[in-house]
């Protein structure tokens, strides 16, 4: 939309964060060939995106999104707790079937436990605004599940006593039908060394690599998965250590600022 004013520039870049621009934003689509290049952060963002708006796919540039690794490094002695799980995203993504995945899991693994980083405040208010009954129940199951024995709801912290948290944490349980265009927490599961178990939708096929965790087709699926790796916990540090290096060698800061830098000056 801001490309139907006579704006005085020589470059315009469209920075896509959701899985399309939604059409309140997008009045203009005949303005869209003052744009440079679209930006989208996963393969699978691009294709979604390209269908959507009619956009060839040579026009868009990937860049995924990039993340303070130091926030990492400042706990090189941070124990790891083998029966710890943790989960960072918003509470509509997945939290409902991990919660009934853990009540399963605990029966086998008495020491498992939970910890649940997120706010429900903007989810909650939402929800009692638009009184949909589904999302009330969806809600009331959450609630209700969180006084399980073994979980922990510590809601929205900042980011330095959230890494640490992560990188107390063996495992990173992600059973979602959410379309992530990237997925932060994902990155942010490997450089802690939190090995993820999380479904292949969307951009988690690649933000999570082959090797880099264990990815399934249906977040049923994740149950079993998660038992496997606590079972034989010495499996978990060949996913462990290549999730973290991928993370160091793709996703810091300077890589991150790099490929912007390269976009800006070929486009």
């Amino acid at each position: 939309r801001p490309l139907a004013h006579p704006i005085k520039n020589g470059k315009n870049y469209v920075w896509s964060h959701d899985i399309f621009i939604p059409e309140a934003m997008y009045r203009h689509p005949e303005h869209s060939e003052k744009v440079n290049k679209f930006i989208c952060l996963s393969p699978w963002h691009q294709q979604f995106f390209s269908e959507h708006h009619k956009v060839d796919q040579s026009q868009i540039y990937l860049q995924g999104n990039g993340l303070d690794l130091s926030r990492y490094q400042d706990y090189p002695n941070v124990e790891k707790d083998p029966y710890r799980l943790f989960y960072s995203s918003s509470p509509d993504r997945g939290l409902l079937t991990l919660l009934k995945q853990f009540r399963i899991l605990r029966k086998e693994f008495p020491k498992l436990n939970l910890h649940i980083y997120y706010g429900f405040f903007n989810w909650k208010a939402a929800i009692e605004q638009r009184k949909n009954p589904q999302e009330m129940d969806h809600l009331r199951q959450i609630e209700e599940l969180l006084t399980l024995d073994g979980v922990h709801y510590h809601d929205r912290v900042s980011q330095k006593v959230l890494a640490e948290e992560q990188m107390k944490s063996s495992l990173w349980v992600y059973p979602t039908l959410f379309t992530e265009t990237n997925c932060i927490t994902a990155s942010e599961a490997m450089m802690a060394g939190a090995v993820p178990v999380c479904t292949t939708l969307a951009a988690l096929a690649t933000t999570v690599p082959d090797g880099c965790g264990i990815k399934v087709e249906k977040p049923e699926q994740c149950l079993e998965m998660t038992a496997q790796l606590l079972r034989n916990p010495e499996l978990q540090d060949v996913y462990r250590e290549k999730g973290r290096k991928h993370v160091i060698a793709n996703c810091g800061w300077e890589v991150t600022a790099n490929r912007w830098i390269q976009m800006f000056s070929k486009t």
